[in-house]
């Protein structure tokens, strides 16, 4: 005789009795354990208590068979009757805990979000520039420039109080520390406290926090879009046109400029009539002097890892850079105007002034490195050496 059986009809008045579906309608079913478990959970019940109500396997799961002339209850019957139980064996002791811990995890998480809030501005410009961002690491980069690396900066006159212009800047380091370090040094040190928008390379948005924070503190993809719509906007804005070719150089080849590709600045500067103002930056590719690269496969984000004498021995301490004096100068701006948007397609007058523009910063680097050479103080041997020939 089959253990399983059928309902009586529900009566012809009233609800259906717990556990039943109404006439009709088929029978409601777990078609697992899952929604018990979720069910069990809204209460405070582990999973691991709900997926005891599930039925037997191989059993009906409509209804149990009849024992001791009783009809077993349903899944769901006992499922109700289980958390019956819960509520009034764990309240106030285990449920109000659970809810407390709840409450309690959310009262964290709006915590977090209105912390995360605190360190941002409500509005950003276009370009990502947050003013609080930028507030709370100026005592760090005020730091660097003023303390750590002594920057000091000439031909500040050269650069216009109002207007756009385009600064050429050479490129190296394994850091963007000469994209901050510019960016410092025109807003604090520039007689008309302006803000310079440094466009630098894609590869430095792969770097985890780092792409973010230069965002926010008013660094910029590099794009000609980006470069067209800050000019228009008569914004000073800031480019290498080394590229990667800059920051993947040796510490044996500092300061010897790579090539400034096909002049993708001069045909930028001819066709929005900006003019440019050259300038050079001493010290970048001594914060990390690069004695290799290390491939790491096309799959990478980063063309290569960087070898210095203190990464990656040192962990992150070897990202620490070396303190040195930093010399910062600009030179005297090259008006195009005089040429028209159409110049933009001359490739020879593209290529003459993407010569000059590249031989001038070269010039003014090797001036530099003179200057640093005569003002540094000489090793205390040399010194020593320097006296006794003086008083012989």
């Amino acid at each position: 005789m089959s253990r399983r059986q059928t309902l009586p009809p529900p009566p012809s008045s009233g609800s259906a009795p717990l556990g039943q579906a109404p006439a009709g309608h088929p029978p409601r079913r777990f078609l697992d354990g899952a929604a018990a478990r979720r069910a069990a959970e809204v209460v405070g019940e582990s999973a691991v208590d709900a997926a005891d109500a599930r039925p037997a396997a191989g059993r009906s799961l409509d209804l149990a068979a009849p024992q001791g002339g009783h009809e077993t209850p349903t899944t769901e019957q006992a499922l109700i009757r289980r958390m019956t139980s819960s509520l009034a064996t764990t309240a106030p002791g285990r449920l109000t805990s659970r809810l407390g811990a709840a409450l309690a995890l959310g009262s964290v998480t709006r915590w977090l979000r209105h912390a995360r809030m605190r360190t941002r501005s409500e509005v950003v410009d276009p370009f990502g520039l947050d003013p609080v961002v930028s507030e709370r690491w100026r005592p760090f980069f005020e730091f660097l420039y003023r303390s750590w690396w002594r920057v000091e900066t000439s031909g500040m006159e050269h650069v216009p109080d109002f207007g756009r212009a385009l600064v050429v800047v050479n490129h190296g380091g394994t850091l963007p520390y000469d994209s901050l370090m510019l960016m410092y040094a025109i807003r604090y040190d520039h007689p008309a406290h302006r803000t310079i928008r440094p466009l630098i390379e894609d590869v430095v948005y792969q770097l985890p926090f780092l792409g973010v924070l230069l965002n926010r503190l008013g660094c910029i993809r590099a794009s000609q879009e980006n470069a067209e719509r800050l000019l228009r906007e008569e914004t000073l804005i800031a480019v290498f046109p080394e590229g990667g070719k800059g920051t993947g150089k040796l510490y044996r080849d500092r300061y010897r400029l790579q090539r400034f590709g096909r002049g993708g600045f001069v045909k930028l500067a001819l066709r929005m009539g900006t003019p440019i103002i050259p300038a050079a930056m001493l010290g970048p590719e001594d914060a990390h002097p690069l004695l290799a690269r290390l491939g790491l496969g096309p799959r990478s984000p980063l063309p290569f890892l960087p070898i210095t004498p203190t990464f990656p021995w040192l962990g992150p301490f070897g990202l620490i850079p070396r303190r040195d004096r930093w010399l910062m100068t600009f030179g005297a701006a090259i008006d195009l105007s005089s040429h028209g948007p159409e110049a933009e397609h001359d490739s020879l007058l593209v290529t003459r002034v993407n010569d000059q523009v590249r031989s001038t910063i070269q010039q003014m680097l090797d001036e530099l490195v003179e200057r640093r050479e005569r003002d540094s103080p000489p090793p205390p041997a040399q010194d020593e050496r320097s006296r006794r020939e003086g008083d012989g």
